[in-house]
């Protein structure tokens, strides 16, 4: 396709590629096709462009991140994505620690003493445990300076505690990990093929994001 972006996308436009995925996206969520997840996520191609650009937040979305600091030329952004890709697919975990969630973790994240809540009724002020069924909880350090991430185990499926908010340092992670499960966390950090570990804990369910 990079050879030859006007033979699958139409042209050479940064636009069409996004159309394209889009396109792509959107038919396997309606036939519900699973695709295997590996690591980096795509979505997380969102926040390497922030990131590579210096840009304060991701919400405008890798095409027109790209695009924008590109002089808004569509063929020289749709060449510089794809080198950015590359580099993208470089982005790996150097530390990956993990922490068996036990009943005083459980606990305190179905009490009070823990903020952060589903919000389920706005007008009752109604909130739930954000896990329901949580069994463990990692921070994995990504390589590049790309920072720390958060991902919590349900019911042996792993999800992003938030994909957009990453944190700097280890400290900040453990941080947001205790206002979620208490101070009690027990961490351990994970040997041998961290790549692997990786693949396996951005193993999506259905309902997360996939944009």
């Amino acid at each position: 396709m990079e050879r030859r972006p006007e033979l699958y996308i139409g042209d050479a436009r940064i636009s069409s590629l996004r159309i394209f995925l889009d396109g792509y996206q959107f038919s396997a969520t309606v036939h519900n096709i699973e695709k295997e997840q590996v690591f980096p996520p795509f979505w997380y191609f969102h926040e390497w462009a922030m990131h590579k650009y210096g840009w304060g937040e991701s919400t405008a979305g890798w095409k027109n991140i790209i695009l924008e600091e590109n002089q808004n030329d569509e063929e020289l952004a749709l060449k510089k994505c794809f080198e950015l890709l590359k580099e993208f697919r470089t982005l790996k975990p150097i530390s990956i620690k993990r922490s068996k969630l036990n009943q005083t973790n459980i606990k305190f994240h179905h009490s009070e003493n823990c903020k952060i809540k589903r919000c389920i009724d706005p007008v009752r002020q109604l909130t739930e445990p954000l896990y329901e069924n949580a069994d463990e909880i990692f921070i994995v350090q990504f390589s590049h300076d790309f920072g720390f991430s958060i991902f919590v185990k349900l019911n042996d499926e792993s999800i992003g505690f938030n994909w957009r908010e990453r944190f700097k340092t280890n400290k900040e992670a453990v941080t947001k990990s205790e206002t979620l499960f208490g101070e009690s966390l027990k961490w351990e950090y994970l040997t041998g093929d961290l790549l692997s570990w990786g693949n396996l804990i951005i193993k999506e369910n259905n309902t997360a994001n996939k944009t």
